[in-house]
């Protein structure tokens, strides 16, 4: 499949892709760009299952992500790989309530931009995601709420890369020896750092406003945020959320913010 995306000489997203006696269509190769079709796919809510059409807004999921009632260890947010093999300890490891995570909602936009069904668009595929100059808006935005995550996470410094307990990636990659345990000191290659050839980390890059750049929620030297002129963490935590349910908390019509308070939520653990 990967081959046919070297006859594009544009980007698709949601693209027919129609074999023409036994070449790919005019349309695929010139590049087809259907964004009513995305638009259509992000307010479906199929999260990765075309069957289900009564999926959770995609505002309300991004919201759940900040909820500590959902998700409170850095495995459970950044990442869908379950975090350990052994039953006995996957209670201690897995809050029940944490059914949904960062990389869960990254990957479903991929594939909402994409395409489904018959339709393929190049950020539906990893090896050719980065030729859809949105893969970096999207991107960018994974990195701020990630960012958003960390700063709301600032009383406990402890809570980055748990231990996963196995190799994270068993079959390696171009950079990562098969069966190496990835760590925060793990090379982020191909971003050097130095003339030397060595490259960023997870902990060099923890500290994101320490490489010159910051997220319009994340400011915290506004005067907003200071009593008595030093800055207080509780008022910035506490904006941060008033802003995070301004952007992302949805109340449904006949609904009241008193009645979402109930929420039940069923949660299955399988390794796939």
């Amino acid at each position: 499949m990967y081959g046919q995306y070297s006859k594009s000489r544009s980007t698709s997203r949601w693209a027919s892709f129609e074999p023409q006696g036994g070449a790919v269509s005019e349309a695929w190769v010139d590049g087809t760009v259907n964004n009513d079709r995305i638009a259509e796919a992000l307010e479906a809510h199929d999260w990765n299952r075309p069957e289900a059409k009564d999926g959770l807004p995609l505002a309300d999921m991004v919201y759940r992500l900040f909820d500590p009632q959902y998700i409170k260890s850095f495995a459970q947010f950044a990442t869908t790989r379950k975090p350990v093999n052994d039953p006995r300890r996957l209670a201690e490891t897995l809050d029940p309530a944490g059914y949904l995570n960062l990389e869960f909602i990254h990957n479903n936009i991929h594939i909402w931009t994409g395409g489904l069904d018959r339709a393929m668009g190049h950020m539906n595929e990893v090896p050719v995601a980065g030729f859809d100059p949105i893969f970096y808006m999207h991107h960018c935005n994974i990195d701020r709420q990630f960012a958003i995550w960390q700063a709301l996470n600032e009383h406990n410094p402890d809570n980055w890369f748990d231990d996963l307990e196995r190799p994270y990636d068993d079959d390696g990659t171009w950079s990562i020896v098969k069966g190496d345990r990835v760590s925060p000191k793990t090379p982020l290659a191909p971003f050097h750092k130095n003339d030397q050839a060595r490259c960023f980390d997870s902990d060099d890059i923890r500290k994101w406003m320490s490489l010159g750049y910051t997220y319009p929620e994340l400011q915290p030297w506004l005067d907003k945020y200071k009593t008595g002129g030093k800055f207080d963490e509780d008022k910035y935590v506490d904006d941060i959320k008033q802003q995070l349910a301004k952007l992302y908390k949805p109340v449904p019509a006949g609904l009241t913010e008193e009645s979402m308070n109930a929420d039940i939520i069923v949660n299955v653990t399988y390794d796939r």
